[in-house]
């Protein structure tokens, strides 16, 4: 049972590392929380499934954003991510699909929509909006999200959103994987990001 709920979570956390790029704020600290919803499918019924709730963190990811054009970067390496019930960690971290040397980080890339520059020139909080691209175990999917973009002071911002996979079966890379995803659970992944962004001095 331990082993079957961690390669399902495990699904949902790997892909190539961030390509160099020029941002001129990068992360200085960062959390992110999961809650990852696992409902179990009994054959043959159509009611009466088992849930469960993973909890997970990370305060290992980096992040760039780029003051001027709203765009941003944000990569969480998948070893770093630490079950709340410790009992999966374990059986997470050693299962043999995971081919973490190849697929060690989830990646976002995208830009905050709505962003103006005086977002970065006051020090107050604004809602944001995100689009962009996520890449889990090498497949990139579109997604959207919303949160806040707060400045601090003149060096530091403060950004949160949230991210929501409804279904984590849109990330499977072969029919056994969309098989374990469709047939036997549906998976809900809720992410919940915090980065501290530091200014950086202009080169």
């Amino acid at each position: 049972m331990l082993y079957k709920l961690s390669l399902l979570v495990s699904l949902l956390f790997f892909t190539s590392p961030l390509l160099a790029q020029k941002y001129n704020y990068k992360s200085s600290s960062s959390k992110v929380l999961l809650k990852t919803q696992i409902e179990f499918k009994k054959a043959g019924a159509n009611t009466g499934a088992n849930k469960m709730t993973l909890a997970l963190s990370n305060t290992e990811s980096t992040s760039e954003f780029d003051a001027k054009t709203g765009q941003l970067t944000f990569s969480a390496p998948v070893k770093d991510f630490k079950f709340e019930q410790t009992k999966f960690q374990k059986t997470f971290q050693s299962a043999p699909m995971l081919k973490s040397k190849d697929y060690a980080f989830v990646v976002f890339k995208g830009k905050v929509v709505n962003y103006k520059r005086r977002m970065v020139r006051k020090n107050k909080s604004n809602e944001v909006t995100l689009e962009g691209m996520l890449t889990i175990r090498g497949i990139t999917k579109p997604i959207k999200a919303t949160g806040t973009l707060t400045r601090v002071n003149k060096t530091q911002l403060i950004g949160k959103a949230q991210f929501v996979i409804p279904d984590a079966s849109m990330f499977a890379s072969n029919q056994e994987e969309q098989k374990g995803l469709t047939e036997e659970a549906k998976v809900t992944v809720n992410a919940k990001v915090e980065v501290v962004y530091e200014k950086q001095a202009k080169k």
